[in-house]
């Protein structure tokens, strides 16, 4: 829309002096109204504007009260100002409701973590200058990359290119090699070391990135989800679990819409959502669980059951949710609830409420 853009940061208008926080976001709105038509994006907008049921001081509420008014004002119909307020959150839960109805808010996009077909589109272009080989294959890194974000894959690609570079460099060095020869005359040395300048040019025009320098990449850097406790693909595989042979090919049969679900949803076929596995303490469940997320390469989530329990109300359906929005952003994932009994007794039996 060729529009101007004015970022904020909502961490910078958060000033300790009272009074002072209200007054930056007063004059963020003005430099906005006074440059409209215009986009203003505020980046991170929960650190200013939490429930003011919870907030721990008056500046918090004082803060979120400055914001209503002043999205009111822009919505003034005495007004012209022709400004389009964006906000920016990984947590919308956390903000204040009356920022979230009226006329404010009003509209709310989720941006979830990206399927394996945007992941390939995204790599191609942050590729798009970087010379790779012929038989690059981007659907397999946006296959291995599950979970991963826009800021996850940009990552990979420049540890990816700083792989290469290296690479590149132990060619040259071999190729130049031969000028530091100790036993050449100073005239030999010079003409080698010029014969290794033509040869570095050659190694360069022909130097290709291949899939092999973001496998390397892969192994070392360590996306966003998994310092978040996201899930991962496990190391178990079937040749750890002993015997159990009819379990085994029953959770694998049970396991193909997860699998091969492009043609499970092209041909319209229902699924199993949910296997229970039961028997005593140390029978291999878990054991079987983790090698059938590895035999089908897909992530694994461990939930202990008693460790969703809360005694606050509402605080246990809300870890619950976030076990399941963790598993989808990880997707394909196979979510194992361990102590599954800990948090779904019988409802007719259980005197709780939870």
């Amino acid at each position: 829309f060729s529009l101007p853009l004015i970022e904020v940061v909502a961490t910078e208008l958060v000033c300790g002096i009272s009074g002072e926080s209200e007054s930056q976001i007063r004059d963020t709105f003005d430099l906005a109204m006074n440059t409209g038509p215009c986009i203003l994006f505020i980046d991170e907008i929960d650190a200013i504007t939490p429930k003011r049921e919870t907030a721990s001081g008056g500046m918090e509420r004082r803060m979120v009260t400055q914001l209503v008014k002043c999205m009111d004002d822009l919505n003034d119909k005495d007004t012209s100002f022709n400004v389009m307020v964006i906000g920016a959150t990984n947590i919308p839960d956390a903000i204040d409701p009356s920022l979230r109805g009226g006329n404010r808010f009003r509209c709310e996009l989720a941006i979830g973590i990206p399927n394996e077909q945007a992941k390939i589109q995204m790599l191609q272009v942050l590729c798009k200058d970087v010379k790779l080989t012929a038989d690059f294959d981007f659907t397999w890194v946006a296959h291995h990359t599950a979970g991963y974000v826009a800021a996850d894959l940009r990552n990979l690609v420049s540890n990816a290119i700083e792989i290469g570079a290296c690479r590149a460099s132990d060619k040259i060095s071999t190729s130049t090699s031969n000028s530091y020869d100790p036993t050449l005359s100073a005239l030999e040395k010079a003409e080698s070391w010029f014969n290794s300048l033509d040869s570095s040019k050659e190694v360069m025009s022909d130097f290709c990135f291949d899939l092999c320098d973001f496998k390397e990449a892969l192994k070392e850097y360590v996306p966003n989800f998994k310092r978040e406790g996201f899930a991962s693909v496990p190391n178990v595989t079937w040749e750890d679990v002993g015997a159990l042979e009819h379990v085994k090919e029953e959770l694998q049969n049970t396991m193909w819409p997860v699998k091969y679900n492009k043609f499970y949803e092209e041909n319209n076929l229902s699924s199993t959502k949910g296997i229970l596995l039961y028997g005593p303490k140390g029978c291999g469940k878990t054991l079987l669980a983790k090698a059938l997320a590895n035999e089908c390469n897909i992530n694994f989530l461990c939930v202990n059951g008693p460790e969703l329990l809360n005694m606050y109300f509402g605080e246990s359906e809300k870890s619950v949710r976030r076990c399941f929005e963790r598993a989808r952003n990880s997707a394909p994932c196979v979510i194992f609830f361990d102590e599954f009994d800990a948090f779904c007794p019988s409802r007719s039996a259980s005197s709780s409420i939870l």
